[in-house]
């Protein structure tokens, strides 16, 4: 295996006396093949690229999107409802979130509408 990508909650991180961090990540279930392939890079050196899910490039989401993954057991539809969610919470809207959701939900509706020939 060479390389590794699965969804995961960053979990926690403890800084060392040595100036480095442990850093620990959540998975969902993993076959026992997967956690075979997980155990063969134990003790590797690699290179960690963690984005949240919102601040994805369109090729990181499209590679993402192909490899037909649940994050953390959530459907599609959850995960588009925290998205909006944790926009209305970072915009700071006055508006509360049943009318903010509602409106954004709307709004895909409408552009999905559009493309329908």
């Amino acid at each position: 295996m060479d390389k590794l990508t699965t969804p995961v909650i960053l979990n926690s991180y403890r800084p060392k006396k040595d100036k480095s961090v442990s850093i620990t990540f959540e998975t969902d279930e993993k076959t026992a093949q997967q956690i075979g392939e997980l155990h063969s890079l134990v003790g590797s050196y690699g290179i960690l690229l963690f984005k949240p899910e919102n601040q994805l490039t369109t090729a990181e989401i499209k590679e993402i999107d192909e490899l037909d993954l649940e994050m953390g057991g959530k459907t599609k539809g959850q995960r588009l409802r925290n998205t909006i969610y944790k926009v209305w919470e970072t915009t700071g809207s006055e508006v509360d979130f049943k009318d903010f959701y509602a409106e954004r939900m709307e709004g895909l509706i409408g552009k999905m509408k559009d493309e329908i020939v």
